[in-house]
């Protein structure tokens, strides 16, 4: 019995033992559900963006919130590289992390061509609710995804999704344009890196089912790219770098080195295919942007394609359309996106109408394209992103590796067409790289900006230098950046150049806005030597700090600007009621000097112009009828009406411009000045202020 009794109770103890088993056991499912939970469908996701998520996550077995917050410390190593690169370095709790992305998600499946503003507002409300990092990184991961499909997406699917990251790129800033990109340059270069080698990207061995599709994430990624330089996010120097990837140049290629560097393998299908769908995308952008490396893609194409045995009818073809773009006449024909009449071109029209229309309806924080080259984005972690405000860049050993706004960049093909068509091309091609050495160093940081100053340097007189200026291709934030570079211009001189003043008074002749911009330019030049009161105080505080005022303004610079706006004023470019805002009582040393040349010159021009106002004196008429007449002639050449600048101006005479002060204006600080000039302007000055008296008695 004794033996039945240890038996039993072996057998016993067997049973909960095997029971315990079977308590862990489950305890570990529990625990691998849990996990399973938490991570939610990220890698599902990362494959198969499109896919509706799956009901058995919903049925998953309840977990308590001790176990829930212990295994998602666990899990976090686990979600953090299926989100991409990026989102690895960012602290983020899963469970929000998976909250966001499928909010993120929703708003990405519902994207269509009339609902693009609503969903721009949700993810700009996501922004402000999240932190803007993992935003970004999660948004660029999901479109990423959605676009590297392995079907052949329509164009029509890309632009939307190329403007939604414009619009973003808008609305949120300069940050999520440049991650996106940079996300998207390494996809697509993995892809084709890939592909180049036979094999595909996470297969060790392709299927035979899967031969068909194969190609295709890197065949939309490009597409991607073009619809971003359609649509302004990028510029032109990508998309030639991608086209010299695709023919087996190594990046950072110049243009002029195109045809002598060597080639990499030999252009097969993949490449011709590539091609083919980057000049059916954005062609004629090419074309217009920049003509000069168009013409060094396409001789290089043909010399790479004529080394081959053998050229097949695709090969043939895409030749053809890349010849085709060098005409000018030609026109975009079939479904491309160049197309207008196409249902891709008509909708790429709809989304830059859109995105041109953005900044009336909200606060836009990026207009400028981003300039940047695809050596540019390889060498980010060494050498830094340089396209970043605030982030690190170590700078360019070699002006040759250099891309982007730190290469010497071709002109703009309306910009190379001004130059002198007689002169070698070696001679255009270094006047040019002169040019913009010369407009680099004058801070010219912007492709506008470049145009438009090396415009007014190749013109032959102010005439030609107004009409090239006015037809350059500039939309019209660009635009205003004409009188901007003008003001600089004159400003910069050592001594007075009346080109610019005169290329001004056409362009304020032919266009209205400039006028407006002009004024704009004297109140930022009248905050920045001190007089910070200018155009509402609490606007010049917000943009100015106290240390501003010590800054030191070149005096040859106040007396350009004096002399250029008293001309412009004269000639009804602008009018005198442009300070009003200026308080007279209270101005600083430098103001006061910049006023009191601007009123020398501007009664000196009123002499010297046809106009009402020829003589100021009046020396032949009788005393009430010079007074009647002098009123006039202050008030429409002058003043214009207005009782606080005539209040203004008068304090102004008697107070800022005694016979000392005149005496330094106009003969200068040592003396030099023609002194009949000062005898004829002294009673000018009395003969205003005596006018300006007039007008307020009366």
């Amino acid at each position: 019995m004794a033996t039945t009794d240890e038996e039993d109770e072996e057998g016993q103890s067997g049973e909960e033992d095997t029971s315990t088993d079977g308590d862990d056991e489950d305890d570990d499912s529990e625990a691998e559900e849990a996990r399973a939970l938490i991570a939610g469908t990220s890698n599902a996701s990362r494959s198969e963006p499109a896919a509706p998520t799956s009901t058995a996550t919903a049925t998953t077995k309840y977990i308590p919130p001790a176990l829930r917050a212990k295994l998602a410390a666990e899990s976090s190593s686990t979600i953090a590289p299926s989100s991409g690169p990026g989102v690895s370095d960012l602290e983020i709790d899963p469970l929000a992390a998976q909250k966001l992305r499928r909010q993120a998600q929703g708003l990405l499946n519902r994207l269509g061509d009339g609902n693009i503003d609503t969903i721009v507002n949700e993810y700009e409300s996501l922004y402000r609710t999240h932190a803007r990092a993992h935003v970004t990184s999660i948004l660029t991961q999901l479109i990423l995804d959605t676009i590297t499909s392995r079907s052949n997406l329509v164009d029509t699917f890309v632009i939307l999704h190329a403007a939604l990251v414009a619009a973003l790129h808008k609305v949120i800033g300069v940050e999520f344009a440049a991650f996106f990109v940079q996300r998207l340059v390494e996809e697509l270069t993995r892809h084709y890196e890939a592909l180049k080698e036979g094999g595909e990207v996470g297969k060790g061995k392709v299927e035979e089912e899967e031969e068909e599709v194969k190609g295709k994430e890197c065949l939309n990624l490009t597409v991607l790219a073009c619809e971003l330089y359609n649509l302004h996010v990028v510029a032109c120097p990508l998309i030639y770098d991608f086209i010299r990837m695709f023919l087996g140049q190594q990046p950072g290629t110049t243009t002029d080195t195109d045809a002598a560097a060597p080639a990499q393998g030999s252009v097969n299908e993949v490449d011709i295919e590539l091609l083919l769908k980057t000049i059916r995308s954005c062609g004629h952008q090419l074309r217009t942007d920049d003509s000069t490396s168009l013409k060094s893609i396409i001789a290089l194409t043909q010399s790479r394609v004529s080394s081959n045995t053998s050229t097949s009818t695709r090969t043939k073809f895409m030749l053809e359309r890349m010849s085709d773009l060098q005409k000018t006449k030609t026109k975009a024909v079939g479904n491309d996106a160049s197309n207008p009449n196409s249902p891709a071109g008509q909708l790429l029209t709809r989304m830059k109408k859109y995105l041109g229309g953005m900044g009336k309806k909200r606060t836009v924080k990026s207009y400028e394209a981003l300039r940047i080259g695809l050596k540019d984005l390889q060498d980010a972690d060494k050498k830094g992103k340089w396209w970043l405000v605030g982030a690190a860049w170590t700078g360019q050993t070699n002006q040759s590796d250099a891309q982007g706004l730190t290469k010497l960049l071709p002109m703009n093909a309306r910009a190379s067409a001004i130059q002198s068509a007689t002169a070698p091309q070696t001679e255009q091609d270094e006047q040019q790289a002169k040019l913009l050495e010369l407009a680099r160093e004058q801070g010219m940081n912007t492709d506008a900006r470049r145009i438009v100053f090396v415009t007014l340097l190749t013109a032959e007189d102010y005439r030609q230098a107004a009409e090239n200026v006015l037809l350059l291709k500039l939309n019209d934030v660009q635009r205003r950046e004409v009188i901007r570079v003008l003001v600089h211009c004159v400003g910069s001189e050592n001594v007075y150049n009346p080109y610019y003043t005169l290329i001004g008074q056409e362009i304020c002749r032919n266009d209205y806005g400039m006028r407006i911009t002009l004024q704009y330019c004297l109140w930022d030049f009248l905050r920045e030597i001190g007089q910070k009161q200018v155009g509402g105080e609490k606007f010049a505080a917000a943009l100015f700090d106290d240390d501003d005022e010590e800054k030191r303004v070149d005096p040859r610079r106040v007396a350009n600007l004096a002399r250029a706006y008293a001309w412009w004023i004269t000639h009804d470019c602008l009018s005198l009621q442009s300070l009003k805002t200026v308080d007279f009582a209270a101005l600083n040393p430098r103001p006061a000097e910049f006023l009191g040349l601007l009123l020398v010159h501007l009664i000196l021009s009123i002499q010297s112009y046809k106009s009402p106002a020829k003589t100021l004196h009046l020396p032949t008429v009788t005393a009430p009828l010079k007074q009647d007449k002098l009123t006039k002639l202050i008030q429409s050449n002058l003043v214009g009406g207005s009782i606080d600048l005539t209040r203004g101006l008068l304090f102004f005479i008697n107070t800022k411009l005694g016979p000392r002060a005149q005496k330094e204006l106009i003969l200068g600080a040592e003396g030099k000045g023609k002194k009949e000039l000062k005898n004829s302007m002294r009673p000018l000055l009395e003969t205003v202020k005596e006018g300006l008296g007039v007008v307020l008695r009366t």
